[in-house]
């Protein structure tokens, strides 16, 4: 289970950067960075923010499964 790489494919179909996902999460950039590269894991919260975000499901993040 990779969710940082998940999370970098799924912004990155949505044409979104680093800055532009994390203002609409009211956190950093570097915390997207950080969670990208495996370096901090993030909350079943934010997870649920993100599936928003980014229109997908919480699988999409969690396992990469896009169905």
């Amino acid at each position: 289970m990779n969710i940082g790489k998940n999370l970098r494919i799924l912004r990155e179909e949505k044409g979104m950067t680093q800055t532009e996902l994390a203002e609409r999460l009211h956190c950093t950039q570097g915390f997207i960075s950080m969670v990208e590269t495996k370096n901090k894991s993030i909350s079943i919260d934010l997870i649920f923010k993100l599936s928003k975000i980014l229109d997908c499901s919480t699988d999409a993040i969690i396992t990469g499964n896009r169905r």
